[in-house]
């Protein structure tokens, strides 16, 4: 595996596992591959956060 370099940065990502479940495949399959891609993310963060509102929601650190 190849090791990536340490890059300060931001990531912005949508959130879309709060709602209903999806009606087709395709759409049900883009939900669950972005949650794990968020949570990729998030797992290498020093500091994740969660905007609902314009209010930041701190996440809880991995």
């Amino acid at each position: 595996a190849q090791q990536l370099e340490a890059h300060r940065g931001a990531v912005v990502s949508n959130e879309v596992g709060l709602g209903i479940v999806p009606a087709n495949e395709l759409a049900r399959t883009f939900r669950d591959t972005l949650g794990r891609v968020n949570t990729l993310f998030a797992d290498c963060a020093e500091r994740s956060v969660l905007m609902v509102a314009g209010r930041v929601v701190e996440l809880s650190a991995p």
